[in-house]
């Protein structure tokens, strides 16, 4: 749930900045599949539907997966 949140706040404030287009990367791999509609979950439910109506609003917007090695940084594991 937490990196669903994370992910809807950069939306969200790329959004408000005007960015029009984003790559957001994450090392969770079902939540990539959630939000591409691979896969459903009740639990983030809500949340991946706000992902997916501020991801429209982007020219390009994208979600890529990486090893959970190379995001250390942002999970504070380094």
């Amino acid at each position: 749930m937490a990196e669903a949140l994370a992910v809807f706040s950069a939306l969200k404030s790329a959004v408000l900045l005007d960015v029009s287009s984003i790559k957001i990367h994450f090392d969770n791999q079902t939540l990539i599949k959630v939000i591409k509609n691979k896969l459903f979950d009740k639990e983030i439910y809500g949340v991946v539907c706000d992902i997916q109506i501020l991801s429209a609003l982007f020219v390009d917007c994208s979600f890529a997966s990486i090893h959970r090695v190379e995001n250390c940084k942002a999970d504070a594991n380094c």
